[in-house]
C-alpha cells in the first residue's frame, strides 16, 4: 500500500544529502573560498622567511573594490531598482503601483542598499552570492493609559480580546473611578531578504541551479532560545547537536582564530538545518518539494512549498554548473606573482643600502663592520681589506614587468586606472577624446556585463518573489508615501504577474553622454523646424 512521506523519511533523506553536500562544500570549494578571503585581506602566503621582505600586494581587494562602486551606482543610484511591465492598457496603473510599492519596501524595510552591497561582494569574491527571501511578522506593542474611567468602561476593556490589562488602580481623586493601563499587540507582516554566508549554504554537488537541485540547505548556528522564539517546541530540541561551522575553513579565514565561551541552557548553540528537498510521494504519485526544519535527526517542522526561496548570483556564469567563477579567481595568481616581484625588489633595495661585505680575516675590526652606523669608521690594518660585494640592480627589469602584470589584471577584470580616473596621462591634451572613450567603454563593458548578469539572474527573481510574498501574505491595506503622496496599497488584490523589466541604467554611455546626445538631437530638430 502506498504511503505518504513521513518525518522519518525526510530526516533520512536530509541526513544523507547533507553528508554528501558537506563533503563538497567543506572540501575543495571551501578551500578556494577561504583562499580568496586570505588574498582579499592580504594574508601572508606561508612561504615568508625571516629577514626578507614579506609584503603582499592587494590586487584582489583593489579589483573587487574597483568594481563595486560601478555596480552600486548602476543599481542603487536611481529611483527604482526594477519596473513591472503592464500586461495591457488596463493594467498600467496597477503595474506602476506595484513598481513603486515594492521598490519602496525593498529600499526602506529590507535595507536594500546593504543587501545588494553584501550580495554583490559575495558573488565577486566567493564565486556565489546568496540571499534568502521570506515573510515575517513583526510584533508591535502599544501601551495605552486610561485615567479616571468608570467601571463599565473597564469591563469593556476587559472584554476586548485584543487588549491585555497591565495595571488597574483606583483613581486617587475619585474612588469610584479607575486608572487602567492596557497593552495592545499588533502584528505587521513584511518581507525579509537575508544574505547567506557561503559557509552556511549546502547544495547537491552536480546541481545546475538552485531551482533544479534535488537538495538545498542552509546550516546555521542558532541558540535554543532563538528556536523557541521561532515557534518550535523546546522538547524537540536536543542540546547534543552543537554546531560544526566553527571548523569550516571559510569561517576561520573570515574571523581568524577566535575562541568563544561555551553557552548553557537556552543560550546553547545548536546546528539548525533548514533544507529544501524533493521527494517522490507514493500516495499522490508525484514529486514534491518540502521545506524541512531540523536539529540533529529531529524534524521540527515540515511544509510542502512551491519554490526554493534562495537566489544565487555569479559574476561569470559557467554553463550547466551552479558554481561560477569569481573575480578573485581571475587575479589571485597575479597577486601572488606581483607580491613576489615586490619582495625581491625591496630585498634588492635593502641590499643596496646595507649590503654584504668581504673582509680579510684578522685585518679588519669586524665589530666596526657589523655596527654599520651612518658615518661610522671601519678600522682596517691594510688598505683594501674591506670591499662591498656587488648587488645587481633589479629595478630596470622588475618595474616594467610589474606594469605588464597590472595591465593583465586590468584586462581580465575590466578595472583600469583610466576608467577610475587615476591615470593622468590618459587625460592629457595629446590624447584624442575618441581614444579615451574607446578604452573606457571597452573596460566598462565587462563591468556592465556583470551588472546585466546580476540583474537578469538575481535582482529580477528577487523582486518577483517579493511580489508573490506581498500578494499572498498581506491581509491589510498598507499606507506608504509613493511619488510624494501617501497612498493606500492593497497587495492582496494584485493579479498574478510574471512580466518584469529590470531597469538598471545600462548602456554604452553614461547619463551625461545621453543628455548631450539628446541636446544635440533637440538642436538638430529645432534647425529643421526653422
Amino acid at each position: 500500500m502506498d504511503k505518504a512521506i513521513t518525518n522519518e523519511d525526510l530526516s533520512e533523506i536530509v541526513g544523507r544529502e547533507l553528508a554528501s553536500a558537506d563533503s563538497w562544500s567543506n572540501g575543495d570549494l571551501a578551500d578556494q573560498q577561504a583562499e580568496a578571503l586570505d588574498y582579499y585581506y592580504g594574508q601572508p602566503f606561508g612561504d615568508e622567511e625571516e629577514g626578507f621582505s614579506s609584503v603582499v600586494t592587494r590586487d584582489t581587494l583593489k579589483t573587487i573594490e574597483g568594481i563595486m562602486p560601478s555596480l552600486m551606482k548602476i543599481f542603487a543610484s536611481g529611483d527604482t531598482f526594477v519596473e513591472f511591465e503592464p500586461t495591457g492598457a488596463e493594467d498600467e496603473k496597477a503595474a506602476q503601483q506595484a513598481t513603486d510599492y515594492l521598490n519602496y519596501v525593498f529600499d526602506k524595510r529590507c535595507d536594500g542598499f546593504n543587501v545588494l552591497y553584501t550580495w554583490f561582494k559575495d558573488a565577486l569574491l566567493m564565486k556565489n552570492g546568496l540571499v534568502e527571501v521570506n515573510w515575517t511578522q513583526d510584533e508591535l506593542c502599544d501601551i495605552e493609559n486610561f485615567v479616571a474611567i468608570e467601571e463599565i468602561e473597564v469591563d469593556a476593556l476587559v472584554e476586548d480580546e485584543s487588549l491585555e490589562i497591565v495595571n488597574k488602580e483606583v483613581n486617587e481623586e475619585d474612588p469610584n473611578l479607575y486608572d487602567v493601563t492596557v497593552r495592545r499587540d499588533n502584528y505587521r507582516g513584511r518581507p525579509v531578504v537575508d544574505n547567506i554566508p557561503s559557509s552556511e549554504f549546502r547544495i547537491k554537488a552536480r546541481s545546475k541551479s538552485i531551482q533544479d537541485s534535488d537538495f538545498v540547505a542552509r546550516v546555521q548556528d542558532v541558540s535554543i532560545g532563538s528556536l523557541i522564539d521561532y515557534g518550535f517546541n523546546r522538547e524537540d530540541i536536543s542540546e547534543g547537536h552543537g554546531s560544526s561551522l566553527i571548523k569550516n575553513q571559510v569561517e576561520d579565514s573570515r574571523f581568524g582564530d577566535v575562541d568563544e565561551t561555551a553557552d548553557f541552557g537556552n543560550n546553547t548553540m545548536v546546528e539548525y538545518v533548514k533544507a529544501w528537498v524533493k521527494a517522490f510521494d507514493e500516495e499522490d504519485e508525484k514529486m514534491k518539494l518540502f521545506e524541512v526544519h531540523m536539529v540533529g535527526n529531529t524534524v521540527l517542522e515540515k511544509e510542502e512549498v512551491g519554490t526554493i526561496p534562495v537566489i544565487n548570483l555569479s559574476p561569470i556564469m559557467m554553463p550547466h554548473k551552479f558554481t561560477g567563477v569569481s573575480i578573485a579567481d581571475l587575479v589571485k595568481d597575479i597577486q601572488e606573482i606581483r607580491s613576489k616581484m615586490w619582495r625581491h625588489t625591496l630585498d634588492n633595495l635593502a641590499l643596496s643600502n646595507a649590503g654584504r661585505y668581504a673582509a680579510v680575516e684578522n685585518q679588519v675590526n669586524l665589530q666596526d663592520l657589523i655596527d654599520n652606523r651612518i658615518g661610522g669608521i671601519v678600522r682596517e690594518k691594510v688598505q683594501g681589506a674591506v670591499r662591498q660585494l656587488p648587488v645587481p640592480q633589479l629595478g630596470q627589469a622588475t618595474f616594467p614587468f610589474l606594469n605588464e602584470l597590472e595591465k593583465e589584471r586590468e584586462d581580465r577584470a575590466g578595472v583600469s586606472r583610466m576608467t577610475q580616473g587615476l591615470d593622468a596621462s590618459a587625460l592629457t591634451s595629446n590624447t584624442a577624446a575618441t581614444a579615451v572613450n574607446q578604452v573606457m567603454t571597452a573596460a566598462q563593458e565587462k563591468i556592465q556585463l556583470i551588472a546585466r548578469i546580476f540583474a537578469e539572474t538575481g535582482v529580477k527573481e528577487l523582486f518577483l518573489q517579493l511580489y508573490r510574498l506581498a500578494r499572498t501574505n498581506s491581509s491589510e491595506v498598507d499606507i506608504v508615501k509613493l511619488r510624494g503622496r501617501y497612498t493606500p496599497v492593497a497587495p492582496y488584490d494584485w493579479k498574478d504577474r510574471y512580466d518584469m523589466a529590470v531597469t538598471v541604467g545600462l548602456g554604452n554611455q553614461n547619463k551625461d553622454q545621453q543628455l548631450m546626445h539628446l541636446n544635440n538631437i533637440s538642436t538638430m530638430l529645432t534647425g529643421i523646424g526653422n
